[in-house]
């Protein structure tokens, strides 16, 4: 019965484990997202009404964003 109960706690703990592990991806990926928004341009928005990215902006507003998770 013991080794039933320790089974069964291992595995709980496996899943939270795994569960925070995937929160913690999404919550990177969203914030890229949100850096990479953050790098369209403008003035070509605004003059010629077509979202386009810098990529070198987009390139350093994601790098910083991976440098800050660390």
């Amino acid at each position: 019965m013991v080794l039933i109960i320790v089974l069964g706690a291992g595995l709980v703990v496996d899943s939270a484990i795994a569960f925070l592990a995937k929160r913690n991806v999404a919550e990177v990926a969203a914030q890229v997202a949100n850096d990479a928004a953050n790098g369209i341009s403008d003035s070509s928005l605004y003059e010629q009404g077509q979202a386009t990215l810098d990529p070198v902006l987009v390139r350093s507003l994601v790098q910083r964003s991976f440098v800050s998770r660390r």
